[in-house]
C-alpha cells in the first residue's frame, strides 16, 4: 500500500508543480513574490525594479489579450485571401495544362489533385488525433510522475526503506530554505514563519561539479553560525559533510553556499590543473593542486620557505615534487635540488636543474655544503647589487636577478650531521630569504622525532629567523 501511495503522491505532486509553473508564467506572481522579499529586507531599489517589471508584464499581457480579441477577424480575412489566391493559382495551372494537352477537361485536374491531398491529410489528422486521445493522458501522467519524483519531497512514512542512501534532491531556493529551517535557528524560523523568503544575491546556478548560491541571512544570524553546523546542513540535503561548503561572503550576514552533486567528490579532487598544459609565474605563486570543490590551491613562494613534515609515507616528497614541478613550469626560474640521501624521487628534475646532488656519501654531503655556501654568497651578492644600484644612477649588474627555487628533501639526516659535527655548514632554511629565492624542504619525523618537539631547541638555535 505504501508503494502505491508513494507513486500516487509523485503524480499529484507533479501535477501541482506543473500547474504552479503555468500560473507563474501567466501571472505576475513571481514578480509580486520578489517585490515582497525586497521590501521585507528593506531593499527599496530592488522593490521599485520589480514593481516596474510587474507593470511591464501586465501591459504586455493586456496587449496580447487585445490582440487575441481581434484575431478572429484577422483569421477570417487571412482564410478568405488564402482561398482566393489558391483558386487563382490552381486555375492558372489548369489553364496552362489544358493549353499544353489541348484538352479542356484538364482545367479541373489541379483542383481534383488538391482535393485528394486534402482528403489524405484529413485522414492522417484523424488517425493521429485518435491515438493522441488514447495515449496522451497516459503520457501526461508519466510526465507528471517523473516531475513529482524529481522535485517533490515526500513525508518520511512514504519514503521506501533503504532509499535514503541513494536519495537525491534538486538544490534550489526551496530546498535550501528547508535545510536552513531544519537548523532550528530562531531568527530563520521567524523569518520563514512570516512568509518571507531569503534574498538571493546569486541565484542557485551550476558551478563545476555542484550548485553555488549566495543569500542574505536574517538579521542576527551570521554566516559563521551556519558554517559551524555544516554537518547538520548536509544531513537535510542527503549529502556528506565534505559535499557542502558554507562560507562567509562580503558581509557577515551573507552566506555563500556550494553544494556538490551527490557522489561527485567520491573520486577526489581530480587531476593536477597543469597536468596537460599551462605555465606558472613564481612571482604570483605556484599551483599545488585543487580542492574538492575544484578551486586551485596557490602557494606563495617568493620570499617564503616551505617545510613539509610528517610520518614516512604521508607524501612529503610528493609535496616537494609538486612545488618543484610548478617552479619548473616557469621558464625564468632556476632549479637547484640537493638530496642528502639515496632517493630517486626527483630524478625526473635532473635535466631541468642547474644543480642536482643526490647521495648520503661524505663527498656528496660536502658538495651540498659547498653549494649552500655558494648560494648564500650569491644571494648576498644580489642584495648588495640592488643596494648599490638604488644608491645612485648606476648601470644594472651584469648578472640578472632571476628567480630561483631549491628543493632539499630528507634534510633531517643533514641537520643531524650538522648538529653532531660540521657546524660550519650554513643553515638550509636561512640562505635564501632575499632576491627572489624560495626553498622547499621535507622533513621525516621517523621514530616520533619532530623538529618542533624533541629537536625544537636545536632547530631554534640553528634557524632563529625562520623557526
Amino acid at each position: 500500500m505504501r508503494f502505491g501511495a508513494r507513486h500516487a503522491a509523485y503524480v499529484l505532486s507533479g501535477i501541482r508543480i506543473a500547474i504552479r509553473r503555468a500560473w507563474e508564467a501567466k501571472t505576475p506572481a513571481t514578480h509580486q513574490k520578489m517585490l515582497r522579499d525586497a521590501a521585507a529586507v528593506g531593499n527599496h531599489e530592488m522593490a521599485l525594479e520589480w514593481e516596474k517589471r510587474a507593470a511591464d508584464f501586465r501591459a504586455a499581457a493586456h496587449a496580447r489579450r487585445m490582440a487575441l480579441l481581434s484575431s478572429p477577424v484577422h483569421a477570417a480575412r487571412g482564410i478568405a485571401h488564402g482561398l482566393i489566391a489558391s483558386f487563382m493559382v490552381l486555375g492558372v495551372i489548369g489553364i496552362a495544362l489544358a493549353a499544353h494537352t489541348h484538352n479542356v477537361g484538364d482545367v479541373t485536374e489541379p483542383f481534383i489533385v488538391t482535393e485528394n491531398v486534402l482528403i489524405g491529410l484529413w485522414a492522417f489528422v484523424r488517425a493521429v488525433w485518435s491515438e493522441t486521445l488514447t495515449w496522451g493522458p497516459l503520457a501526461a501522467l508519466v510526465a507528471a510522475w517523473g516531475l513529482g519524483r524529481q522535485r517533490a519531497e515526500l513525508p518520511p512514512w512514504l519514503a521506501p526503506a533503504g532509499e535514503s542512501a541513494e536519495l537525491d534532491i534538486v538544490i534550489d531556493e526551496s530546498t535550501v530554505a528547508q535545510a536552513l529551517a531544519a537548523l532550528r535557528i530562531p531568527q530563520i524560523r521567524d523569518h520563514l514563519k512570516a512568509g518571507r523568503v531569503f534574498q538571493y544575491l546569486v541565484a542557485p546556478r551550476r558551478d563545476g561539479r555542484g550548485t553555488y548560491m549566495s543569500l542574505r541571512l536574517p538579521s542576527g544570524v551570521p554566516a559563521d553560525k551556519i558554517s559551524a553546523r555544516r554537518k547538520d546542513l548536509a544531513t537535510g540535503r542527503y549529502r556528506a559533510a565534505k559535499e557542502v561548503w558554507p562560507t562567509t561572503g562580503s558581509e557577515e550576514g551573507i552566506l555563500n553556499l556550494w553544494v556538490a552533486d551527490k557522489g561527485a567528490l567520491a573520486e577526489g579532487a581530480g587531476d593536477y590543473p597543469l597536468l596537460d598544459d599551462g605555465f606558472t609565474d613564481v612571482f604570483k605563486g605556484l599551483i599545488l593542486g585543487k580542492t574538492l570543490r575544484g578551486d586551485q590551491v596557490v602557494a606563495p613562494v617568493m620570499g617564503c620557505n616551505t617545510i613539509t613534515g610528517g610520518m614516512p609515507g604521508q607524501g612529503k616528497s610528493s609535496s616537494a615534487r609538486v612545488i618543484m614541478a610548478g617552479a619548473a613550469l616557469d621558464p625564468t626560474c632556476e632549479l637547484r635540488i640537493w638530496i642528502p640521501d639515496a632517493n630517486f624521487d626527483f630524478e625526473a628534475f635532473r635535466p631541468r636543474c642547474s644543480a642536482y646532488v643526490m647521495g648520503a656519501e661524505r663527498g656528496k654531503i660536502q658538495q651540498i655544503r659547498d653549494d649552500l655556501a655558494a648560494l648564500h654568497a650569491e644571494v648576498q651578492g644580489h642584495s648588495s647589487s640592488v643596494v648599490a644600484w638604488s644608491a645612485g644612477p648606476r648601470p644594472c649588474p651584469r648578472k640578472p636577478l632571476r628567480s630561483a627555487g631549491s628543493c632539499r628533501p630528507r634534510w633531517r639526516r643533514l641537520w643531524r650531521r650538522r648538529w653532531q659535527s660540521d657546524s660550519s655548514m650554513p643553515c638550509p632554511t636561512t640562505v635564501s630569504r632575499r632576491s627572489g629565492h624560495t626553498t622547499a624542504s621535507s622533513y621525516s619525523t621517523d621514530l616520533g622525532l619532530s623538529p618542533f618537539s624533541r629537536g625544537s631547541r636545536k632547530f631554534m638555535k640553528i634557524c632563529p629567523r625562520n623557526a
